[in-house]
């Protein structure tokens, strides 16, 4: 009997399906993983389904019976499904922070690598591959970078803004020499531009 090729899956389901038996009958079996569940495990078809694969490598097993003979052949089924979280949206007041990405392994360990990418705003990212890496040079007041988690040819995106309402208090660049006479007086303040005021 033969089964279909190896694959990889990015989420932890999928279905099974071998050449149909010639002669006896079939069943599918999972061999290194016991939180599987598969329905219609007789089908050979295509309509075999299993949940709850395990993380990374699958075994299963079509074993075709006829009488007290027994023929085999295995597919491995490659669970690359990862999860991206980028943290929770903040509100700063100065042009600096870190970001903080949950560990992609504490979803499904030793599976995930993540890296930082600016995608809305302005910023730069000092280390793209630390999930609580700096950023710096952000505008007001609206700044966006995404958590990128590959492993293998899956992925996972996750975004967080950080609103950046930082004002520049400078008032002018002129000292005022004041004496009683000069009440009221008008002050110079300075345009705030991008900030509030």
């Amino acid at each position: 009997p033969n089964t279909e090729d190896d694959k990889e899956i990015c989420q932890d389901f999928t279905t099974l399906s071998a050449d149909e038996p010639l002669i006896g009958n079939g069943i599918w079996t999972n061999n290194d993983c016991n939180t599987e569940i598969i329905v219609n495990e007789t089908a050979w078809d295509g309509s075999a389904s299993v949940s709850n694969l395990c993380p990374k490598k699958n075994t299963f097993v079509w074993t075709v019976t006829n009488l007290d003979c027994q023929l085999t052949d295995t597919l491995i089924v490659m669970n690359n499904h990862v999860v991206a979280n980028a943290g929770i949206n903040d509100t700063i007041c100065q042009s600096f922070t870190n970001l903080a990405a949950v560990e992609p392994s504490s979803f499904y360990p030793y599976i995930g690598s993540g890296e930082w990418s600016q995608c809305g705003g302005v910023g730069i990212v000092t280390d793209p591959t630390n999930r609580t890496t700096e950023v710096t040079n952000l505008i007001t007041p609206f700044n966006q970078f995404c958590w990128t988690v590959t492993e293998g040819n899956c992925t996972a995106v996750d975004q967080v803004i950080i609103m950046n309402y930082y004002v520049d208090a400078e008032v002018t660049d002129n000292e005022l020499n004041l004496c009683d006479s000069d009440f009221p007086i008008i002050l110079p303040g300075i345009d705030p531009v991008t900030n509030y005021g």
